[in-house]
């Protein structure tokens, strides 16, 4: 069974190719917030199409747009906004419950008091690579390093600014600067 990968990111910016959390059945995480969004909002959710969901962000309520933007790919949440995140994702799973957004809520409660934790980072299936895994050449030799924030690009971070936008997918292609 697939179950989501949380990684973290000390204060080097580099995240840690160690799993930090793996909460169970990737399924009751990001297809379990979009499934339940797309129903809210009236896109019906589609693995085949899933764009009319996860771009209706912008009309949604603000707890559900910081539950669907924590789904997005290479987001990284900062310590200081695991907090609201947290609050968000507590509102959501009372209402929506599954076992795996209990664990992943578990899992970011840990990090918000870790000292060596600086921010966390997500793969939402463990049938797919890791996106926080980089391979700087093609040899099979070549076991990856970690994502690096300040030099690697396409990452972007989960702020309350970063979800308001009409595109908030398109956020993820703007400079960010240095962690």
């Amino acid at each position: 069974m697939s179950r989501m990968e949380i990684y973290a990111i000390g204060p080097n910016a580099i995240v840690n190719q160690n799993i930090y959390g793996e909460p169970h059945n990737a399924f009751g995480g990001a297809i379990h917030i979009w499934t339940t969004l797309g129903e809210k909002y009236g896109t019906n959710f589609s693995l085949f199409n899933p764009d009319p969901t996860w771009k209706a962000i912008d009309r949604m309520e603000e707890r559900d747009r910081w539950a669907m933007g924590f789904t997005f790919d290479m987001v990284v949440v900062r310590k200081s906004e695991l907090p609201t995140l947290i609050r968000h994702l507590v509102s959501f799973a009372k209402d929506y419950p599954t076992p795996t957004l209990d664990e992943c809520i578990d899992v970011l409660r840990r990090a918000r008091n870790d000292s060596n934790v600086e921010a966390v980072c997500f793969n939402h299936t463990s049938v797919s690579e890791s996106p926080w895994v980089v391979y700087d050449s093609d040899d099979e030799c070549d076991e990856g390093r970690g994502f690096d924030l300040n030099k690697d690009k396409g990452a972007w971070y989960l702020t309350e600014e970063s979800i308001r936008r009409e595109e908030a997918m398109e956020y993820q292609n703007q400079e960010k600067g240095p962690f």
